[in-house]
């Protein structure tokens, strides 16, 4: 049912846009900086801390370089929103920020993609958020914005979402039972009706009680607030986006749909927003489903850990990130000492525990990659052959940009050599939510990447193992097609998702389960949709 309009109220979602990709690592990396800083009671006055802070955001590209931090800008703030809206952070009387038990885990260097995911998927209106005087967001909706859209998404009829079509949940997404309307809505416009033309009420439900200009700027800033939406639920993997016939489209993503299902079945269960502030936080926050019971600090004497220390991990978090890495590399080692004059054993000291655990931060990376389509191809077959050597004990090196001399045909895009140094396998990464092996790509691995293997390596006696596809996600029916392959090739193929062989790794396989890993992944004609 849609709630009335009230003046003065919003109806129509809002999320902070200063960070529109919220890559769970980089998120954590934030928070790393933010809780070291603000946990001091002069953060508001120590004019060198916050320095540090800025200049820290700005090297790691989360931040435009300029002017060092004015103390009455509200630069810094505008992070400290959107960690507040996530249910990351709260604050007391005064004014002084604490981080809720997600935000405290994120901080320390848990899994963050688990954490971010369900931040996300237990949003709701009405919070402490949307209750804030710079929101305003009627009191009245109350709905769980991210898993609405997703629900939308795995309606049968819908299927899919476009950048128009996801402005018709921001308008009328009042509470779960506005899914119908919202479907109806849809509809209508892919028969061809104009967004305008199926809104009720265009001076009510389009209402913008800090911007209200004229009906296209409305319209505008509506269609920035969904594309920030998107844009967070992308960011943790929830949805995959592709292209088709030019234009783009939202599709949940095949592999989180079990996450997803477990939260609808709590989706009308709504913290109590008359709590308070930090009573409603620390609930949202409780990440891990426990009640957060801990005793917040607030004496200085009981803290240990530095400023220092959080800008060196906000600075890890960012490389382990956006790179699979084994070892700390000596260069972030230099980096830090001649950025910010850290001693280097200092810096090697600090990131030491939280090496074991790099590929945590990695995870949502690989997994957008795996669905990234043509533009992230590359990128995603360069992580697939560093996962198998720097995870999976192979030695590997990228042969899908390489051509044969003077033949035609070419290789897989990976070729890996077991431990063993007598048995190989070739991996295909395809960058795709939906992959369906089509019949080009059928008959390369019959008659080109099996054939042509020896052409890759000295060692003429290597027997190829298996073949292998590893993608974001599969459609049709892949196990005949497997099933074809080694038919007529002789040689056990199979495929697996990203997320799984992402699974493996996770499990830190030792060099002696590599032949177990082996036998798992040359299941002949079968996509691996099992556990390892």
């Amino acid at each position: 049912m849609l709630k009335k309009h009230i003046t003065g109220f919003r109806r129509i979602w809002m999320f902070p846009r200063n960070i529109r990709k919220i890559y769970p690592w980089k998120i954590a990396q934030i928070l790393s900086l933010v809780s070291k800083c603000t946990e001091y009671e002069e953060w508001a006055g120590n004019q060198k801390l916050q320095d540090a802070f800025c200049k820290s955001l700005e090297v790691a590209e989360l931040k435009r370089t300029g002017d060092q931090y004015d103390p009455k800008s509200g630069g810094p703030r505008t992070y400290l929103a959107q960690l507040f809206c996530l249910g990351l952070i709260f604050h007391r009387a005064n004014k002084k920020i604490h981080l809720t038990k997600a935000g405290e885990d994120l901080a320390k260097g848990s899994a963050p993609l688990p954490i971010l995911q369900h931040q996300l998927l237990t949003h709701q209106y009405p919070s402490a958020y949307s209750g804030n005087r710079n929101v305003k967001i009627n009191p009245r909706l109350k709905v769980k914005p991210f898993l609405f859209i997703l629900e939308l998404l795995m309606n049968k009829d819908l299927g899919y979402l476009t950048n128009e079509e996801i402005s018709i949940p921001m308008i009328y997404g009042h509470n779960r039972s506005c899914l119908k309307l919202c479907i109806e809505k849809i509809l209508k416009l892919r028969t061809g009706k104009s967004l305008l033309e199926v809104i009720d009420d265009k001076e009510k439900d389009l209402y913008l009680p800090r911007s209200n200009g004229d009906i296209k700027q409305r319209l505008m800033n509506i269609s920035d607030i969904g594309n920030t939406c998107k844009n967070y639920l992308q960011a943790c993997c929830l949805i995959s986006v592709d292209i088709d016939a030019g234009q783009q489209k939202y599709y949940v993503a095949e592999d989180m749909k079990h996450i997803i299902w477990s939260y609808l079945e709590t989706a009308d269960e709504f913290i109590d927003s008359d709590k308070g502030n930090e009573s409603f936080q620390r609930a949202y926050g409780a990440w891990d489903r426990r009640k957060d019971t801990r005793r917040i600090k607030t004496e200085r004497s009981e803290r240990i850990i530095s400023p220092e220390d959080g800008i060196i991990l906000s600075h890890f978090y960012e490389l382990a990130g956006k790179n699979l890495i084994k070892e700390l590399p000596e260069s972030f080692v230099d980096k830090m000492y001649l950025d910010f004059g850290f001693p280097k054993q200092k810096v090697r000291d600090v990131v030491q525990s939280h090496l074991p655990r790099s590929l945590d931060f990695f995870e949502a990376t690989f997994l957008e990659l795996s669905k990234s389509g043509i533009g992230g191809a590359l990128d995603f077959e360069k992580a697939v052959c560093s996962l198998f050597e720097k995870k999976l004990h192979f030695k590997t090196k990228c042969t899908g940009q390489q051509r044969r001399k003077g033949k035609i045909g070419g290789y897989a895009d990976v070729f890996a050599v077991a431990l063993d140094n007598k048995h190989c396998a070739i991996i295909d990464a395809k960058a795709s939510a939906r992959y369906s092996l089509p019949a080009s790509d059928c008959r390369a691995v019959m008659h080109d990447y099996i054939p042509n293997y020896l052409e890759l390596t000295t060692n003429k006696s290597l027997k190829i193992e298996f073949g292998l596809f590893v993608a974001g996600g599969y459609k049709g029916n892949i196990n005949t097609k497997l099933k074809r392959i080694k038919e007529t090739s002789k040689i056990d193929c199979s495929a697996i998702t990203a997320r799984d062989i992402l699974f493996i790794a996770k499990s830190n396989p030792s060099k002696k389960e590599q032949p177990r890993i082996r036998k798992f992944l040359k299941q002949s004609a079968h996509l691996l949709i099992e556990k390892y």
